[in-house]
């Protein structure tokens, strides 16, 4: 028994939250308010990360919903200053995860995430090569907190459920996780997350 894999999300968690001001900068781009820019990018953003719509249909979409005729070159702006927002990485998560499988535990990432960003995001950021097993929902058209998201999880890393620790910043994502047998915890940071791990036995 004991923990054989920690999972861990990206955005908000090994990635830092989204700047405050970020529904701003894409309200100027678009020239639209910061309310329909939360609109555009959120809505039905599910779609986008299952793989259903390219990035570019799923702002499309948003701004024909408000009734909105947006030039090509602004929406493609749009869509980069979004993707952009969630690229910077929380190094204290990073450092982390580093510890946790330099201790012998095996790491992965489970997160939503569109074709875009996973692109931009292996070439850029060695964390997300450096996991032992990591389950994008791009690639399996399935979205957290749908239950066979985790069951991909579980079935690449070849372990129990009981045997699996994830961190996600969503609580309808621990609740579905709890629900499979996996240990499931909210992230707030990287503290918390440390001393979880030291009570469950990970870290000593």
């Amino acid at each position: 028994m004991g923990i054989k894999a920690v999972a861990f999300d990206f955005g908000n968690v090994i990635s830092e939250r989204q700047d405050p001001s970020t529904m701003g900068l894409l309200a100027a781009i678009a020239d639209v308010s910061e309310e329909q820019a939360r609109d555009i990018v959120f809505t039905g953003r599910e779609d986008w990360d299952r793989g259903d719509l390219s990035g570019p249909d799923h702002y499309r979409r948003g701004f024909q919903r408000h009734g909105v005729e947006i030039d090509e070159g602004v929406l493609h702006a749009f869509m980069r200053a979004d993707l952009e927002s969630w690229a910077t990485l929380n190094e204290a998560c990073v450092a982390l995860m580093e510890e946790v499988k330099a201790a012998g535990t095996r790491t992965a990432i489970l997160s939503n995430m569109p074709h875009e960003f996973l692109g931009s995001a292996r070439k850029r950021f060695p964390v997300v090569s450096k996991v032992d097993v990591s389950v994008f929902s791009c690639e399996h058209s399935i979205v957290k907190p749908v239950k066979a998201i985790y069951e991909v999880l579980l079935n690449q890393l070849n372990v129990p459920a009981s045997e699996v620790l994830f961190f996600d910043d969503m609580p309808e994502n621990i609740d579905a996780a709890r629900e499979v047998g996996i240990q499931a915890h909210l992230w707030s940071d990287a503290a918390a997350a440390r001393k979880i791990l030291h009570e469950s036995g990970v870290l000593k």
